[in-house]
């Protein structure tokens, strides 16, 4: 005689709730990209505005990340042209913080 496994709407619902956790959730930020890594020096200013651009998205603050993410990119452009940041970090950052 062969047993018979059924599963639970509970039991469905907690492996739902625990992919969630552990798979999906692993992912930091919704908006910054984390596969691409900023891993060239920047300015202490530019530090600190990444850093902000991650607490607004930690804290899903659109408007502000958006304000903080366009900064980002003018201030890396103007990095760019001045010599401070070749073109390709400064697309890097524009990569990583992009406009939501």
């Amino acid at each position: 005689m062969t047993e018979k496994h059924s599963i639970t709407k509970a039991q469905i619902r907690y492996i739902v709730k625990k992919y969630k956790e552990e798979v999906l959730m692993k992912k930091k930020f919704q908006w910054v990209n984390e596969s691409v890594v900023i891993d060239f020096p920047v300015s202490k200013a530019m530090r600190n505005t990444m850093e902000e651009a991650e607490q607004y998205d930690m804290e899903n603050n659109v408007s502000e990340y958006n304000a903080v993410s366009e900064m980002i990119e003018l201030c890396g452009k103007e990095g760019f042209v001045n010599g401070l940041y070749t073109k390709e970090q400064w697309q890097k950052m524009c990569e990583r913080y992009p406009y939501v």
